[in-house]
């Protein structure tokens, strides 16, 4: 058996061996869900928080979720609720929109269908499933009841997702032992997930975010393609339907759960096209994925029924693009035989990739133009800035987010600190070491045989190296797979620092392979068992330096929630405006208002719909330095009552040009020398057209006149602080 050849036994070394792996991963699994959960617990004291306060605690996207969650929960019957949510009147008045269709929801739909599920079991059974008790605050606040327990709508949506947490390390766990074929490299991923826990993951601060529940979902679809891989390079025949649709139904899982999952997907596909151009994986398991990433699409398509994000999405158009190109190319057009002639083997893959990105493009233009939606633009406007194009108003809002930003250098300095980057280039190292150990042997091996036969030429000696190689990558296309996804994953978290979620876990998984003995086996000069333990111990000791500290530094951090000025608005919105008044304001705010007191809102923060980015940029224009006469008839004819200001946003400065007053006057460069409105409104107590209703130590609620449109306003060109 040659060096790259993988033989099937070694898999797994007996039948006890599995076992072992999952009553590991079980208990892994049950100490991350209490580590998240604890240190949830413990950074804002949340069991002694009333429902209002818990609700605050969960700002922006956060509590536009949970809104759905609570929606359900607080209706009669699970049916009642999800014809609300189908028929959404809340998040953008006047409008009706099917939330379930509009926004990836359906975590919140399932665990809402599960809590009436344990409540009416509870009922029935005369079970007690929570226990409250009066909580005394300062002399300037009421005191509060609060509850724990199952039965308390907040915690059973909070223990689903602490499973969620335990679940993602259970996959890791048996995702590394795979990959590494032993238990050993399972732990020391799990070992350098924990350590590195604050770049790996944000569920311990913000657990209803949709990477949260879709990323447990992305490791597995990860882990069935690498198994895929891997056991097709020993019994390449065995590729079915059932394969297919797990494939399908694994990827539908990550896109019905987040909408960012399609740009996973997408590197994923792009891997598989170049890992079969090069023969590294056959044209039968390439039209495997192929087809399983447009099971996964049409899944989608139909259970977010006709979410138009995906269907005018950049991964439907690559996935189109693919199966045509591989039709074409692979049924219509020569095909040369990779081994033939490598400069014609270079010019056909080149060619095939021309084809591939022509294809795509054509089909994102007409799934755009036939869906009439440019609900994805924004992204692919995102992309451009980060390599120097003009900004625009709604891509220097994610700009301006820290989340969005580029990859700081502390993360690089804190994985550099706990070794997991040091370790991940020494595997990289070994393991293309151990590549081009196995393509000189074997092209030594050629040589001998062209030697004896009197043939070597320099045709002969380029084609034995390319064969070399491709045999050598074809014998591990599943740790090929994983490389590639690193140095993807390296690409997406420098652009966007919220996606080093992929890298570190990424990064854990490939330093398993440190316990593969194989690609460092050459490098002992002592032929013994111990030392590769020995070393193994010294590695941990190594990494724990600086990860328990980073443990610690994690659960130490304590807090007790207050947000006094946002807990004066809401009960003054609840107990002194319209239950059918409209809101607006900055989406922070727009969210806790309709979550915390059910008003309408005309913005909020799922900003994957053009039209509600376009709503939110009139909204914003508050911020401007626009006259109250154009500000107001633009928010007139959103039909909005309330007008919600935020001090920040008014007041804040920033060194980065980060502020709303930065952003409008790089898209209104020439109005520069106007005054800025939001101040203005702010400090002054009447205005024409905004009538102030409420104030506080941080916020101001104007009130609108009622829809007058088409009244000639007189126009306020000059107005001074």
């Amino acid at each position: 058996m040659d060096d790259c050849e993988i033989s099937y036994a070694a898999h797994f070394k007996n039948i006890c061996f599995t076992p072992i792996v999952f009553t590991l991963a079980a208990a892994l699994g049950l100490l991350h869900s209490y580590h998240v959960a604890t240190m949830f617990e413990n950074s804002r004291h949340f069991s002694h928080l009333s429902t209002l306060e818990r609700e605050m605690t969960m700002k922006t996207e956060i509590g536009f979720y949970y809104s759905y969650y609570k929606m359900i929960v607080e209706a009669e019957s699970f049916a009642q609720g999800a014809k609300k949510v189908t028929s959404d009147k809340l998040v953008e008045y006047p409008d009706a929109v099917n939330a379930l269709k509009r926004f990836n929801i359906y975590p919140e739909v399932t665990v809402g269908y599960l809590f009436h599920l344990y409540s009416r079991y509870c009922y029935r059974h005369k079970v007690s499933n929570k226990q409250c008790w009066s909580i005394k605050r300062n002399s300037d606040l009421d005191d509060v009841i609060s509850c724990e327990g199952l039965g308390e709508p907040i915690y059973f949506y909070l223990t689903f997702i602490w499973m969620l947490a335990g679940l993602t390390i259970v996959l890791l766990f048996i995702f590394s032992v795979y990959l590494s074929k032993n238990v050993s490299g399972g732990l020391l991923a799990v070992v350098c997930y924990f350590y590195n826990h604050g770049e790996a993951t944000r569920i311990q601060w913000s657990p209803p975010l949709r990477e949260n529940f879709a990323y447990p979902f992305i490791i597995f679809q990860t882990m069935v393609v690498t198994f895929y891989l891997r056991r097709t390079t020993i019994r390449p025949t065995e590729i079915n339907i059932l394969q297919i649709w797990v494939l399908g139904i694994s990827g539908c899982m990550c896109l019905i759960l987040w909408q960012f999952s399609q740009f996973v997907l997408i590197t994923q596909l792009v891997i598989f096209f170049f890992m079969e151009q090069f023969r590294i994986i056959t044209r039968q398991l390439f039209f495997l994925f192929l087809s399983g990433h447009l099971i996964g699409i049409y899944l989608a398509v139909i259970v977010m029924q006709g979410n138009k994000l995906l269907l005018s999405s950049l991964y439907l158009a690559v996935t189109c693009g693919m199966f045509l190109n591989y039709i074409m190319w692979n049924h219509f057009v020569y095909r040369p035989n990779s081994l033939q002639n490598p400069l014609n083997h270079f010019m056909h893959v080149a060619k095939n990739s021309v084809m591939m990105s022509v294809l795509s493009f054509g089909l994102k233009v007409k799934f755009s133009s036939f869906s009439a939606s440019e609900d994805d633009s924004h992204i692919i406007q995102l992309l451009k800035t980060k390599f120097g194009l003009r900004k625009n108003f709604h891509t220097m809002l994610y700009t301006c987010s820290s989340e969005f930003d580029f990859l700081p250098l502390s993360s690089i300095w804190n994985l550099t600190m706990t070794l997991l980057l040091p370790c991940t280039l020494l595997v990289l190292f070994f393991v293309f070491r151990f590549w081009i150990s196995n393509v000189t042997n074997s092209i030594a091996k050629i040589k001998g045989k062209n030697k004896r036969k009197h043939r070597c030429d320099d045709s002969k000696k380029r084609l034995s190296y390319l064969s070399a190689v491709v045999k050598c990558l074809r014998a591990e296309p599943e740790i090929v797979y994983n490389i590639c996804q690193l140095f993807v994953y390296v690409i997406m978290a420098t652009l966007i620092m919220r996606l080093k979620l992929f890298l570190t876990p990424q990064l854990c998984l490939i330093v398993s392979l440190l316990t593969t003995s194989k690609y460092y086996n050459k490098f002992w000069t002592m032929r013994t068992r111990l030392l590769p333990a020995f070393m193994f111990i010294i590695l941990l000791v190594g990494m724990s330096l600086k990860g328990v500290q980073n443990i610690m530094s994690q659960r130490n951090t304590v807090g007790e929630f207050s947000n006094e000025p946002l807990e004066d608005l809401l009960v003054w919105i609840k107990n002194n405006t319209e239950a059918k008044a409209a809101f607006a304001g900055p989406m922070p705010i727009t969210s806790a208002i309709m979550l915390s007191t059910r008003r309408p809102i005309v913005n909020h923060p799922h900003y994957e719909d053009s039209n509600l980015r376009a709503r939110t940029r009139i909204v914003y224009s508050i911020f401007s330095r626009q006259t109250p006469a154009e500000v107001y008839n633009k928010l007139a004819k959103l039909k909005i009552t309330y007008l919600v200001i935020d001090d920040l946003w008014c007041f804040y400065k920033s060194t980065k040009g980060c502020t709303m007053l930065d952003i409008w006057d790089e898209e209104e460069p020439h109005l520069k020398e106007s005054p800025a409105l939001c101040p203005y409104l702010y400090l002054q107590k009447s205005v024409p057209h905004f009538h102030r209703v409420f104030s506080n130590s941080k916020f101001v609620v104007f009130k609108l006149h009622d829809n007058v449109v088409n009244i000639k306003l007189r126009n306020y060109e000059t107005y001074s602080m």
